[in-house]
């Protein structure tokens, strides 16, 4: 079997990466056998713990033959060991065992996008665990929790979780090469962010420090969200269903992909104020306006599927100045969003269904933008910005990378990219004359700003005012955010440390009276 015969077939699921470092001595595993939790091991941690699929690199004859034998177990092995037999059997002859295609030239830009397994990293590294992510990632996982990713190798010490001698020159080269994965995984982060690809860490002490650390307990728990109790869970009833839901299958009628005469979508990054922009963008145009949210979260294709045929879970809102309405099948603007993405994910949206197609990038400054982002997870919220940005509400200039980095994305193709339209929000929210422009520019037949006192509720509403100033949303001190946090040691620090941004910040939006205080 190839890797295209499990390809996307777990998405937006999540993973535990099973490796073999010691920290998996004396802890209590069990956690991980329970039922809705998926784990991949690596190389010889089998003999620690027995996972649901592998993948190694290596000699195939160098691993348990327990692994080989195990029909349970899915196995990714690179191609090209047709030779190599184990208990004179060929290697792909044995159960469930998958090849892949794989690729030792590393490149950032093509890590992700591209379907060879990439083994390869900077400084010419080459791992396992590199392997495992992408493969993990073409089977269509968005989230993978590290176990016993341990990256950390000292002398006279165990240094794996199962019996293996490590000689002086092996510790060496294998702390030197984690160093070089460390590197590498630091650069893919952009690239993770773009796919909506997430890794954390169980192991606070582990080498590899690029992610966020999450306890065992949590991601098992976070995993499991929405999953039913399988001791709870009541099978009564259940076979009475079959005729109800074949009668109605047989009566309903295929649904059709959405026609429409005009499409607009809008990226940008969570708290910017894409429910606002998206609201009064729909009450510029008449007739049948359908609204779809956050298309990040569903597939970039699952704008151009009725959400009636069951293939992505539909996510339709209806907001105060425009009414979606997923039972129509043709509109006059198709409105959707795309958030907390890189810019290059836009390039995947050119199957439109009309000819007539915008694309838009909102961008807000990073200083009230920040503020309203911790503001949010500070109210319990936990979203794009608490998973890659915090670690359980602490930040500093490291967590906060992520972003940096997308927001310095973003500004980055606003300024030297010409087929997108630019949408600042903090001139789109006080000058009239901006939003003109923008209507002119996205060919509205209704020119009104009536929507600008609305406050959506989609998102919990203002991080601040939550959904306290509807009706009144001018009065909203949305460009004064950032004072809440600017006695804060940490909300200084990262724009000290980040003068690049605040550069950037400066030739988009001018400058900030006051902000000054935060670097000087």
């Amino acid at each position: 079997m190839s890797m295209g015969d499990v390809k996307n077939k777990f998405t937006e699921q999540t993973a535990f990466l099973i490796g073999g470092g010691p920290s998996l001595i004396g802890k209590d595993l069990e956690i991980l056998k329970s039922a809705g939790i998926f784990t991949f091991g690596l190389n010889n941690s089998v003999k620690t713990f027995r996972p649901n699929a592998w993948c190694g690199v290596d000699r195939p004859d160098i691993f348990l033959n327990s692994l080989w034998k195990d029909p349970t177990i899915m196995k990714f092995v690179p191609a090209g060991y047709k030779r190599v037999k184990i208990d004179g059997r060929n290697v792909y002859d044995h159960p469930n065992v998958h090849k892949f295609k794989r690729n030792t030239v590393y490149s950032k830009e093509a890590f992700f996008a591209e379907d060879l397994v990439g083994y390869g990293g900077v400084e010419k590294v080459r791992s396992v665990f590199l392997a495992a992510v992408k493969i993990l990632f073409l089977m269509g996982f968005r989230r993978i929790v590290l176990v016993g990713v341990d990256f950390k190798m000292e002398h006279n010490s165990q240094n794996y979780s199962f019996e293996q001698d490590t000689s002086k020159h092996a510790i060496d080269q294998n702390n030197k090469a984690y160093e070089k994965i460390n590197k590498t995984m630091l650069e893919l982060l952009p690239f993770m962010s773009e796919h909506g690809f997430e890794v954390v860490n169980t192991n606070p002490k582990s080498g590899l420090d690029t992610f966020k650390h999450v306890s065992i307990e949590q991601a098992v728990s976070d995993a499991l969200e929405g999953f039913p109790d399988v001791k709870t869970e009541s099978s009564a009833g259940r076979y009475e269903l079959s005729y109800e839901i074949a009668t109605k299958f047989a009566n309903k009628k295929r649904s059709k992909p959405v026609e429409c005469k005009k499409q607009i979508l809008l990226s940008g990054i969570s708290r910017s104020g894409t429910h606002a922009l998206c609201n009064w963008i729909g009450s510029q145009f008449s007739g049948n306006v359908q609204y779809r949210n956050d298309l990040a979260r569903h597939g970039n294709e699952a704008y151009i599927h009725h959400p009636q045929g069951k293939r992505f879970p539909a996510r339709w809102f209806t907001m105060p100045r425009i009414t979606a309405n997923p039972e129509t099948q043709n509109a006059d603007l198709y409105l959707y969003s795309y958030e907390n993405s890189c810019n290059t994910r836009l390039e995947f949206h050119n199957k439109i269904t009309s000819d007539a197609g915008v694309k838009t990038l909102l961008l807000r400054d990073p200083f009230n933008l920040l503020a309203s982002c911790y503001k949010h997870v500070q109210e319990g919220n936990r979203f794009w910005f608490y998973k890659n940005c915090t670690r359980d509400l602490f930040v500093d200039n490291e967590t906060l990378r992520p972003f940096r980095d997308l927001w310095m994305l973003h500004a980055g193709t606003i300024i030297n990219q010409n087929d997108i339209l630019p949408i600042l929000y903090n001139r789109w929210v006080s000058d009239s004359d901006y939003r003109d422009e923008i209507a002119t520019s996205l060919g509205v037949d209704v020119r009104t700003d009536v929507a600008m006192s609305d406050v959506h509720g989609a998102g919990g509403g203002s991080s601040f005012d939550k959904m306290d100033k509807d009706g009144r949303a001018d009065e909203m001190r949305v460009s004064e955010r950032w004072k809440e946090f600017a006695n804060e040691p940490w909300f200084k620090s990262f724009f000290k440390e980040n003068m690049e941004l605040v550069e950037k910040s400066t030739e988009l939006f001018g400058h900030i009276d006051g902000t000054e205080a935060l670097w000087q």
